[in-house]
């Protein structure tokens, strides 16, 4: 699993790709204040959780096995 950020002007592009590549989830965010945490749920279960840091704090979090 592969986690990367870029940026896109002021936004913050979230892309989220499986270990061939593929891609699994793509999130534009409003703000460069944007975090990624990454934690093991049970062996081969991940959850991703996205946090927006600006006004929306808009939060997606993702379960992946």
């Amino acid at each position: 699993m592969q986690i990367s950020q870029y940026h896109e002007g002021k936004n913050l592009r979230g892309s989220i790709k499986d270990k061939f590549g593929n891609a699994m989830n793509d999130v534009i965010f409003h703000s460069d204040v944007a975090t990624i945490n990454v934690s093991v749920l049970t062996a081969g279960y991940y959850i991703i959780e996205i946090t927006d840091g600006e006004q929306t704090f808009r939060k997606i979090i993702l379960v992946l096995r």
